[in-house]
């Protein structure tokens, strides 16, 4: 039996905005129901939420962040945009807004793609069904008619007050922001997560797996298969185009999922964890995690492993044969 040695890896750079009609940019705080999902939907699991109303419901978000299952069958969700004239102290265990007015519909996606990061936007244009004073925004999904089946994922108090006048056009959108070490393959494959509401879709999108293959991917079925942690040498700066570390060295196969909420930070984490005990020793200075996904396109069903990230370590971490090293990595959502 060989003495352990427990390692955690914060893991930064995930960033969520509200951008009220181009006019109004504000950052946001993820809530602990947004990686719930994730978790759910990387590990088909069952999870317990918190409505908007306070309700608790169970949810399975197998088929994506837009869709999930209940007892058995598959049902579509909307995203939505809440707006509200309270405020409410930023913490990622809220899950609601302090005086919900009203929820608008998003109506569009896109994907910004940068040489330093990549953005998922949901959009919303729409008019408020009355004369408002807003004090509060959020972004999450409706799973039902009314707003008492809203999950709430992300919130932010405004610092003004914002009036909007019924029978005018807003544009708003929600703007999820993945810094450099985030790949545009991970943004793009959890794009056609998004839409996988509709099962398969029309949109097309080329997806570069860890062996460099590119597949021109139409949807995003059931993303419940665990990758693996990789561990390298190299040392390149991060960047969206990645697709695999640098120089691996090592992989841990053997990876458990998890969540929760750091409360000295204040942020939701999604966490990856496993086990290794090298046979030499390993001078670590890259890590990333991979994920599988079973995906469909022009020749049918494929399931290519996709790396979600790759981060340089601010300094090598040195793994030796005579430890077993327990590592967790976390994921924060700022």
């Amino acid at each position: 039996m060989y003495p352990v040695k427990y390692i955690n890896i914060s893991v930064k750079g995930i960033n969520g905005y509200i951008n009220l009609d181009k006019h109004k940019r504000v950052k946001n705080i993820f809530v602990e129901n947004f990686v719930k999902a994730l978790y759910s939907a990387l590990t088909n699991s069952n999870v317990t939420m918190r409505t908007v109303y306070g309700s608790t419901v169970s949810r399975n978000f197998k088929y994506g962040l837009l869709s999930y299952v209940e007892s058995g069958d598959w049902r579509g969700t909307q995203p939505v945009i809440f707006y509200g004239s309270g405020a409410f102290t930023e913490s990622p265990t809220n899950y609601n807004l302090q005086s919900l007015l009203y929820a608008a519909q998003v109506n569009y996606i896109d994907v910004i793609e940068d040489v330093d990061y990549t953005s998922l936007i949901l959009g919303a244009k729409h008019s408020p069904p009355k004369d408002v004073e807003i004090n509060e925004v959020g972004a999450g999904v409706r799973h039902g008619p009314n707003l008492g089946h809203c999950i709430l994922f992300t919130y932010k108090a405004l610092s003004n007050t914002i009036s909007r006048s019924k029978g005018i056009i807003y544009n708003d959108g929600y703007e999820l922001r993945f810094g450099n070490i985030y790949t545009k393959w991970f943004v793009r494959t959890l794009m056609m997560g998004l839409l996988a509401n509709n099962l398969y879709t029309s949109v097309g999108l080329p997806i570069k797996d860890i062996n460099g293959n590119i597949s021109s991917v139409t949807s995003v079925k059931p993303i419940d298969q665990k990758g693996k942690i990789i561990l390298g040498s190299g040392t390149k700066s991060p960047s969206p185009d990645d697709y695999y570390l640098e120089s691996p060295i090592a992989e841990i196969t053997s990876v458990s999922v998890g969540y929760g909420v750091d409360t000295n930070k204040n942020v939701a984490i999604l966490k990856f964890s496993g086990s290794i005990q090298p046979e030499t020793t390993l001078e670590v200075n890259e890590i990333g995690v991979t994920m599988i996904i079973t995906a469909k396109n022009e020749t049918g069903d494929i399931s290519p492993e996709i790396l979600i990230f790759r981060q340089v370590l601010e300094s090598s971490l040195t793994l030796s044969p005579q430890y077993q090293y327990s590592l967790t990595i976390n994921l924060e959502f700022g």
